[in-house]
């Protein structure tokens, strides 16, 4: 298997950045959640399926507050080794982000001081 699995729109993400209006709620939520990937994990046939789960909620008091849940199905001694090659992953790939948008920054800024268009040229 092959990753990453990285699906982003930042309309939706906005919207699901409204903070939920209670930490019962944010349970409800991710219970709902869980049993959702429980059920298509059984229904795909995936042996281990580990996830992470994060939002925004209010407080008794209306500040709003940051949830992060991890969860997993399947055989419990697989969670901490599934979540340890995510995270290497995850910030392997995080690295790479980084290290191309580094590139593109030099390009750029190499383009400017020559007074050339850094959209122009050989793009090899």
């Amino acid at each position: 298997m092959s990753g990453p699995a990285v699906w982003f729109d930042r309309a939706e993400y906005r919207r699901l950045s409204e903070p939920l209006p209670s930490k019962a709620e944010a349970q409800a939520r991710y219970d709902e959640f869980a049993r959702e990937v429980g059920a298509l994990r059984a229904r795909l046939g995936l042996r281990d399926v580990s996830f992470v789960v994060g939002c925004s909620y209010l407080d008794e008091a209306g500040v709003e507050c940051e949830g992060v849940a991890p969860g997993h199905c399947g055989d419990n001694a697989q969670m901490a080794h599934l979540f340890a090659v995510g995270l290497s992953r995850a910030m392997r790939d995080h690295r790479d982000l980084l290290l191309q948008h580094r590139h593109a920054t030099r390009e750029e800024a190499d383009a400017a001081r020559d007074g050339a268009d850094p959209d122009e040229g050989d793009h090899g």
